[in-house]
Formats: C-alpha cells, structure tokens, sequence
C-alpha cells in the first residue's frame, strides 16, 4: 500500500486538475504556488492498494486540507 499525494487546481473556466505527487512536502508546495484568487487551496492523499492481479485498489482518503 502506498499514499498518494495529490493538489486540486481551479483553471478558471468552472473546471477542475488533479495533479498527483510523491510527498506530502511535493503537493503542499505545488498548491502553495498557485495564484491567489483562484478557490481555496487543498491537497490531500489516498491509500492505493496493488492487488495480486496488478488491479489498483483505491482506499479511503486518509487525510485532505483545505484551507478557507
């Protein structure tokens, strides 16, 4: 089982990007540079299982910030 690192973006015309990361400190720092303005700043993490069939198993959220 590994943690999945992840930063939300707004892109300004009423979508959304998921961008995926390898640490905690890789996704902060991502969402931090992000300009003002544009929604409230969240990263967050995923347990992902690899079962013995090569299939992902995606477990729940173990942690999400979001700051308002």
């Amino acid at each position: 089982m590994f943690k999945l690192w992840y930063h939300v973006s707004n892109n300004g015309d009423g979508s959304v990007s998921v961008y995926f990361h390898k640490t905690e400190d890789e996704a902060r720092a991502a969402d931090a540079a992000l300009d003002e303005g544009w929604g409230e700043p969240c990263y967050g993490n995923i347990d992902i299982q690899i079962d013995k069939d090569g299939k992902l198993k995606f477990l729940k959220e173990t942690e999400f910030h979001m700051e308002t």
